[in-house]
C-alpha cells in the first residue's frame, strides 16, 4: 500500500464523524499556536497563519513519510529545511 492510499484513506475517515471534528480542531490548534508565535515574532497575521499552515502541513507530511520509510535522518534534515524556510519568510 502506497503513501497516497495511506493519504486518501485518512482523509476518507477524516471526513465523517466523529473524527471530522477531532481533526479539524486538532489542525486549527497546531496552526493556531505555530502562528502565534510567528506573530511575536513579528510576522504580520496573515503572513503568520500562511506560514504556519504551511510549516503544520509540511511537518505532518514529513512525520507520515518517516513513519512509512522509517528513515529518520531524511526526515530530520527535511522537517529542519521547511521550518528555516518558513521561518526566513
Amino acid at each position: 500500500m502506497g503513501v497516497d492510499v495511506i493519504d486518501v484513506r485518512a482523509a476518507q475517515c477524516l471526513t465523517e464523524r466523529p473524527f471530522a471534528d477531532f481533526a479539524t480542531s486538532a489542525i486549527h490548534t497546531l496552526i493556531d499556536a505555530v502562528a502565534d508565535a510567528m506573530i511575536r515574532c513579528r510576522f504580520s497575521t496573515q503572513d503568520a497563519r500562511e506560514n504556519a499552515t504551511v510549516a503544520v502541513s509540511g511537518l505532518r507530511a514529513i512525520l507520515l513519510d518517516r513513519l512509512v520509510t522509517g528513515d529518520v535522518a531524511r526526515t530530520d534534515r527535511s522537517a529542519s529545511r521547511l521550518i528555516e524556510q518558513v521561518a526566513a519568510e
